[in-house]
């Protein structure tokens, strides 16, 4: 659905809310805000008038805990993938839905593969690490002979030069 649809009128589309029954089982639940429905299997923030009750406030700010790292979550996300700040994308139909979708898609499974990799987890193990560290040795070595060969090409010119200009000189 597009993101210009109001949250409770898409939420009622999702198969979440349509199929809940199949999808989540009795002993877990959907954090969501307070525009979303408050039920055994969906948790929300408790509204007037029983969000005054003590119990309640303190349900209240410990879901809102949980919402606050969710939104922090979404923050670093777009924070290291640009494009999703504001994903340029011409949502025409459901052809432009899928393609942004797959498009956050992709970026979450490359947000967990660097996340993986920068904690050091499986990069021993990882094919396609190794291949790039051994690729990326390969090009540190060319690139170091490379500038020998050019600091020895460059130091040859300059010695030819300083010959010339000492013959020109006597």
């Amino acid at each position: 659905l597009p993101g210009s649809q109001h949250d409770v009128s898409a939420w009622e589309e999702t198969w979440t809310h349509k199929q809940h029954n199949q999808l989540v089982a009795d002993d877990e639940w959907v954090w969501a805000d307070s525009a979303y429905p408050l039920k055994t299997w969906c948790q929300s923030p408790y509204k007037k008038p029983k969000k005054l009750e003590f119990n309640n406030v303190k349900y209240n700010y410990h879901l809102s805990d949980v919402c606050v790292r969710s939104e922090h979550c979404i923050g670093y996300l777009k924070g290291r993938w640009g494009s999703l700040k504001g994903l340029r994308v011409s949502i025409k139909g459901e052809k432009g839905i899928q393609y942004a979708t797959l498009w956050i898609i992709a970026c979450i499974h490359l947000h967990a593969f660097a996340m993986q990799h920068e904690r050091g987890e499986g990069v021993t193990r990882d094919k396609f690490y190794r291949r790039g560290r051994k690729y990326q040795k390969k090009q540190w070595h060319r690139e170091r002979r490379w500038k020998r060969a050019h600091r020895k090409n460059m130091n040859q010119i300059e010695n030819t030069l300083d010959e010339d200009d000492d013959v020109g000189l006597l």
